[in-house]
């Protein structure tokens, strides 16, 4: 009986040394497969950090400056407006003439000029008015005397009508004098008086011509000396 016991080991021997062998060569081969599993560990990130915001400086501007952006700029008209930016202004400087004599037709006139030649009629004064006429008489212009022919100096009318009143000194009983009135710039004659004998008073002569630059034209004979005045109406 126990011989059967030991040849049935022995019979199991062999068996059980390939099953041995299978298992460690089984073993090995699963040791040596490289692992196709993803780490279950997930790397550490660095912590997002949230930049800091700056407030911007709060600025205060007292007149006269004022608040441009960020900063302060100077604003003396109080025009909401940096002086640095504004265009220069030109200021009128305005002088004017005396005014003249009141017209006949109520007006008297002067000239206003601006000494900063802004080029504006900004707070011009005014340059005509109405005024009360005076009331109209003779007013002596001029007198003229000489004893040559010659044409005497222009003078001036203001009024409608004008006259002249003249008179000479006679050499002998052939004496003659004319006078020629013309107005500046013209060639033809506004009045005129031929070969007048020298009166024994002063005569006159009215002249309707209106306002204007008159002068006489005298041309003499055996005269020694004549004499004009001459009168405005106005």
């Amino acid at each position: 009986m126990l011989i059967l016991i030991v040849n049935m080991k022995l019979n199991y021997i062999p068996l059980l040394v390939i099953l041995l062998i299978t298992v460690v060569f089984i073993s090995g081969c699963v040791s040596q497969e490289p692992s196709t599993k993803e780490p279950t560990t997930q790397p550490s990130e660095a912590p997002e950090t949230t930049p800091q915001q700056t407030q911007p400086q709060q600025v205060t501007c007292n007149k006269p400056y004022i608040l441009v952006g960020t900063s302060c700029c100077l604003d003396q008209n109080d025009n909401s407006i940096c002086d640095g930016d504004e265009t220069p202004k030109c200021t009128t400087n305005w002088k004017c003439s005396s005014w003249s004599d009141c017209s006949q037709t109520g007006i008297q006139t002067r000239t206003c000029t601006d000494e900063n030649n802004c080029g504006v009629t900004t707070n011009k004064p005014t340059e005509s008015q109405t005024c009360t006429p005076p009331s109209k008489s003779w007013h002596t212009v001029t007198t003229l005397t000489s004893s040559t022919s010659k044409k005497t100096d222009t003078f001036n009318i203001k009024g409608e009508k004008w006259k002249f009143t003249w008179s000479c000194d006679k050499a002998n009983d052939y004496d003659g004098m004319n006078i020629a009135v013309y107005e500046q710039g013209s060639s033809s004659y506004t009045e005129f008086l031929f070969m007048q004998k020298c009166p024994q008073t002063e005569e006159t002569t009215f002249v309707y011509a209106g306002a204007g630059d008159y002068y006489f034209d005298i041309s003499i004979a055996n005269v020694n000396s004549w004499t004009i005045k001459v009168e405005d109406w106005y």
